[in-house]
């Protein structure tokens, strides 16, 4: 998983007709999908702030981290526990 995102602009801009002659790409659903999620046992004190990501269906993710970084709390969000 890959957590942060690259925007266009970071590689300039891009004027006018852009042509391509590879075929489309067969999109793949996104089985996950998390948008700033946040999480907390005891009010202003976070245990996940901010995380988003998205793991295709079919893929295999690592979520790894020190102990208390929240990755059960994760899991249990994500298995709706």
């Amino acid at each position: 998983i890959v957590l942060g995102s690259i925007s266009a602009s970071d590689y300039g801009i891009i004027r006018g007709p852009v042509k391509s002659t590879m075929a489309p790409a067969t999109p793949t659903p996104i089985a996950i999908e998390l948008h700033n999620l946040g999480h907390e046992f005891l009010e202003g004190k976070p245990v996940l702030k901010g995380v988003s990501s998205e793991i295709k269906a079919g893929t295999h993710a690592v979520i790894n981290g020190q102990n208390g970084s929240g990755k059960s709390t994760l899991g249990k969000i994500l298995t709706g526990q």
